[in-house]
């Protein structure tokens, strides 16, 4: 059994992928002995993508090539988690790089610390570095996990025991992006024990292909249902009402004013901007029946007039009805469901929670 695998989701990911590669070769012509093995999921890419990616590593020891159909990242993601034998793992993206050296120097931290559910490392995001959930070094226990989900940070650059992950089934939605948003809900109402280092370990490469980044594109939809999904969910934990009060911010950030300021950018975005309020107002009702609606109609006339630039959108905001026009509608989450669906050609799965 090796001590990390680090698991690393590919789709036509040739060009992309130079820096990582580098990296791992790198570490493979080393003569250190620490136990690191990578997953490499071919997730559907073309055929010469894979011939490329097959030829790249051929009989490279601590390398493994999984390919599969296209099942987005969550899913390569997914199989990679399944298919390791080591304690700890580490999702990695093509189009990043990381620090294995930094890595290899922690991993004394969790080979002493059997019950640490996952280390967290800074980023590096155009030369500046930081930790992305704004915590100090040191060790954490439960105490921290309302910090933790007013801030979880990136999933990407935490390595994580597997079997927290496993023995909480807690897999990765499939055929979506934003796929982390379902987790980062969930995750830190588990965890026992984490610890926070100071070292810079993952490389961030702000990409222009990517979908957070493009015009208005259909899978930017996936937000929307990574983020009720995993609201459903997180409520079955029973929580206080100080952790219901952060994850339900939480859910409004994902779901609603971070879509908002996208819909806000496309002038076909602005005309779906009632259907995503009606959406909204849906979810909140189907969560939480007992909600008042009118407070909810009130947030969002604030989060609309706090995002909006009148020299930019006057007219949508002025053309939208008074709060008391704005009705929950399950037609309208499902017309955003219809175009997701038909860009990915399926639903999205959630393992061990069926299909929404």
């Amino acid at each position: 059994m090796t001590d990390l695998t680090i698991i690393i989701p590919w789709y036509n990911s040739k060009e992309k992928s130079l820096n990582l590669f580098r990296q791992i070769d790198k570490y493979c012509g080393s003569k250190k002995k620490e136990a690191v093995s990578f997953i490499i999921v071919n997730d559907g890419s073309d055929k010469d993508q894979s011939s490329f990616l097959e030829k790249r590593f051929d009989n490279l020891a601590p390398v493994s090539i999984i390919s599969q159909v296209n099942k987005g990242p969550g899913g390569a993601r997914n199989t990679g988690l399944e298919a390791a034998n080591s304690k700890y793992i580490w999702f990695v993206d093509a189009d990043d790089s990381i620090d294995l050296e930094n890595v290899v120097s922690e991993l004394k931290i969790l080979a002493s610390e059997s019950e640490i559910d996952f280390v967290d490392f800074n980023i590096d995001k155009k030369g500046v570095s930081s930790n992305s959930t704004g915590l100090e070094v040191g060790a954490y226990g439960v105490e921290s996990r309302l910090k933790l989900l007013k801030r979880f940070g990136r999933v990407v650059t935490k390595i994580f025991r597997r079997n927290f992950l496993l023995d909480n089934n807690y897999l990765f939605p499939e055929f979506c992006v934003f796929e982390d948003n379902y987790l980062i809900l969930l995750l830190p109402l588990s965890v026992k024990r984490f610890y926070v280092s100071g070292k810079t370990a993952y490389y961030h490469n702000v990409s222009s292909h990517s979908v957070t980044r493009q015009p208005l594109h259909p899978r930017y939809y996936d937000r929307l249902f990574t983020a009720l999904a995993g609201w459903e969910r997180a409520i079955e934990f029973n929580l206080s009402a100080e952790f219901n009060e952060v994850l339900k911010y939480k859910f409004r950030s994902l779901f609603f004013s971070i879509t908002l300021k996208k819909m806000l950018l496309d002038e076909e975005g602005r005309q779906c901007i009632r259907d995503l309020i009606k959406s909204y107002l849906f979810a909140v009702n189907k969560i939480e029946p007992n909600s008042d609606m009118n407070c909810e109609r009130k947030w969002v006339n604030k989060t609309l007039l706090a995002c909006a630039d009148e020299n930019q959108c006057f007219s949508c905001i002025s053309s939208l009805p008074g709060e008391k026009g704005w009705l929950p509608s399950s037609h309208s989450l499902e017309d955003f469901k219809r175009i997701r669906d038909s860009d990915w050609g399926s639903n999205i799965l959630f393992p061990g929670s069926g299909v929404r």
